[in-house]
């Protein structure tokens, strides 16, 4: 088979505030939203980048913020064997700034992370590896629950305010370039927000 080399990178280009709650008498929320992306291949997975992207933002709501200066997850890649993509994003309110840390410390290690569809037929955790061969693989984005080992990662974002999680998978060929909605949150949430998400291809 022969070899599929390209470039891809992962950007958000606005954080859409639906609804924006940082606590009675602390001010503006603070939102973080973390990418990851990782190369799923057979029964092998590697993290390829991970970066948190912060906004800044004061009310009223909603509104649409762009995030502060800060690079795309850009990596390059050549394989022989068919494979995919698989795209995480967690949302998180920031107020001491532990949890960011230890979310993104957890996603290092790609055979950690465990996620699953809350609206699936058999929500059941699953790998990435599993999550990319599954009948939960989605083409676009979708909350999901998010594990790390036995860890939820709503619990170790303790510091600060979980907010949502999100995940998506991508074959190996596709559009040059695609654009996403990350939605974190919802309509009950104190926190409701959509991340728009490019992927560029070369």
């Amino acid at each position: 088979m022969p070899d599929v080399s390209q470039t891809i990178t992962v950007y958000p280009t606005a954080l859409e505030i639906a609804k924006g709650y940082d606590g009675p008498l602390r001010g503006a929320p603070e939102p973080r939203v973390i990418l990851a992306a990782y190369w799923v291949e057979r029964r092998d997975v590697r993290l390829l980048g991970r970066e948190v992207y912060r906004f800044d933002t004061r009310g009223p709501f909603p509104k649409t913020e762009t995030p502060r200066s800060s690079p795309g997850i850009a990596v390059g890649l050549t394989t022989r064997v068919p494979g995919c993509f698989v795209f995480l994003g967690i949302a998180v309110e920031e107020d001491s700034g532990r949890g960011v840390q230890t979310l993104y410390a957890g996603l290092e290690d790609a055979r950690n992370v465990q996620l699953w569809c809350p609206s699936s037929a058999s929500p059941t955790p699953n790998g990435l590896v599993g999550y990319a061969s599954g009948d939960q693989k989605a083409s676009t984005p979708a909350q999901v629950e998010l594990m790390f080992a036995s860890d939820h990662a709503a619990q170790l974002a303790e510091g600060d305010d979980w907010v949502g999680s999100v995940a998506w998978a991508l074959p190996a060929k596709g559009a040059a370039h695609a654009e996403f909605r990350l939605p974190f949150g919802s309509a009950k949430a104190p926190n409701q927000w959509t991340a728009f998400v490019t992927v560029a291809r070369r």
